[in-house]
């Protein structure tokens, strides 16, 4: 390993990771196209204190294998690929310390040679983790095409609530205005003021993003007081690193479930006692507690996603606490196209996808599919929600499912109709009630919708015209064997004036 020591001094190992990159790089052979060797860290993690450069390698085929990096390069890429081609990894792990955390674990991304910003294509990824903690992102997707990932398992500890554990994006400014932008040291990558690059076919299978809590504490107690106090063992408490102002998040509290689904502010801690109370929370009228849950600090979401086409993602996991689980990006390149994602989110979170809305306009996307398998999936706030953009959406071709539901959200399915446009849509969920009760608050919906609990299961908002200018563009055909078992088609008026149930027509 070039002189790297297991457990030895962290910038003598990464120069030696870095002198061992640099030599392979030296060896790719023009007569089989393709390197001499691999980078075997031989099942090591390899502690480093400075940034590991693999970019710029456009040659194909480079393999990154068994082993990894334990890195406390505060503020920088951790492993940085900017325009490298064809990369793969095959059982590899990158840990983020955490005092001295990485802004970036992975960073795959476009990058400026030979006159324009190659892209990084054919990345190939058959196991990768990360665990530890990053400011920005674990892994970082910036328009690097053709991204073929099984068992890619992310996990992020950072406290920070804008930290994720994977981006992918086509236009600098979605990582500016959500992490505070990223520089490359090593290489040139795309600004805000390249505007969007070419960003297609991300297949992602077998995966799991983690925005996990840190040393989250049991709860043993909580008052019926103003304010509520909720009491830890001490030293659980400490080991949280929760303190006064902190955000906490509890969604599995037994018997006081009005706390559930909540984030709360944390005042007066007290580390000796182990208790902390929630500002502005009078739980008086409160159920009693009757035990279980833990105080979850608040995290960022797991996964943001901005321009790009054709993303594949199935067999998938999102964890965020207290936050929404994943945030599209539409403001900057356009949003996704051609969007598909079997998930199951979890807490209980406020709204399944957070959608950033363009600054004015409306964003129109392409073909938007999300089926959420949770069991006994519930959201504190809406399925689909927005935030404060001026500007609006349009979604041609939506397929959304929820098959599990304890309860309908407060603001159904969508949080404010009047930002969106549906045109040509499904909608299955299990309770009827968490359907939006008002087709024309929308600009457009044409929607076909279905609850498991309402009968009959299917009705259609908007207008649809079928025709043939040959035969009858509809056909309702009866197999009864009787002369009288005819089809039945019946007409009926659903309004307040005329009366509900007026009966327009039989055929």
């Amino acid at each position: 390993m070039y002189g790297a020591v297991y457990g030895g001094a962290a910038a003598v190992n990464a120069a030696a990771i870095n002198a061992m990159i640099a030599f392979v790089r030296s060896t790719f052979d023009l007569g089989v196209y393709d390197f001499k060797y691999e980078l075997d860290f031989q099942g090591v993690v390899w502690n480093c204190s400075a940034a590991i450069n693999a970019t710029l390698i456009r040659q194909p085929g480079l393999v990154f294998k068994n082993g990894g990096i334990d890195s406390s390069a505060a503020g920088a890429i951790a492993l940085n690929m900017s325009g490298t081609n064809t990369p793969t990894f095959r059982s590899f792990h990158v840990h983020g310390d955490s005092t001295n955390q990485p802004a970036v674990g992975i960073l795959f991304s476009r990058a400026l040679s030979g006159g324009g910003f190659g892209g990084v294509t054919n990345t190939i990824i058959d196991g990768l983790t990360t665990t530890g903690s990053f400011t920005k992102s674990a892994v970082i997707n910036f328009a690097a095409e053709e991204f073929t990932a099984h068992g890619l398992n992310l996990v992020n500890q950072s406290r920070s609530l804008t930290s994720y554990c994977y981006i992918a994006c086509n236009h600098a400014g979605t990582l500016d205005d959500y992490v505070g932008g990223v520089t490359s040291t090593f290489a040139t990558i795309p600004t805000a003021a390249n505007g969007a690059q070419s960003n297609i076919l991300h297949n992602l299978s077998n995966f799991s993003f983690h925005r996990d809590a840190v040393n989250p504490p049991s709860v043993t107690a909580i008052s019926k007081a103003n304010p509520a106090v909720v009491t830890h063992a001490p030293a659980d408490l400490v080991a949280s690193g929760i303190t006064n102002g902190s955000k906490v998040f509890h969604h599995d509290i037994g018997g006081m479930t009005q706390l559930n689904g909540n984030v709360y502010t944390v005042a007066n801690i007290n580390l000796v006692a182990g208790t902390f109370e929630l500002a502005g929370v009078d739980s008086t009228g409160f159920s009693t507690f009757t035990g279980g849950g833990r105080s979850w600090n608040q995290t960022g979401p797991a996964m943001l996603m901005g321009g790009g086409d054709a993303l594949m993602a199935v067999s998938s996991y999102l964890l965020a606490y207290g936050n929404d689980p994943l945030v599209i990006d539409t403001k900057n390149g356009g949003g996704p196209r051609m969007f598909n994602m079997e998930v199951q989110m979890e807490p209980q979170p406020p709204a399944a996808v957070k959608f950033g809305l363009p600054s004015a306009g409306t964003t129109v996307l392409h073909g938007f599919r999300l089926h959420l398998l949770s069991a006994n999936q519930n959201f504190s706030d809406a399925v689909i929600r927005e935030d404060a953009g001026a500007g609006s959406l349009r979604i041609d071709d939506l397929d959304l499912r929820v098959y599990n539901m304890g309860v309908a959200p407060p603001d159904k399915v969508f949080k404010t109709p009047a930002k969106w446009s549906i045109h040509k849509g499904r909608i299955t969920v299990p309770l009827a009630a968490a359907l939006n009760a008002s087709p024309a608050s929308f600009t457009e919906y044409t929607v076909d919708e279905a609850a498991f609990d309402r009968s009959p299961m299917t009705v259609l908002h908007g207008v649809r015209e079928y025709r043939n200018d040959i035969s009858a563009p509809i056909r309702i055909a009866s197999y009864g064997a009787g002369a009288g078992d005819g089809p039945l088609v019946q007409t009926m008026r659903e309004s307040a004036s005329p009366a509900d149930g007026g009966f327009l027509g039989r055929v």
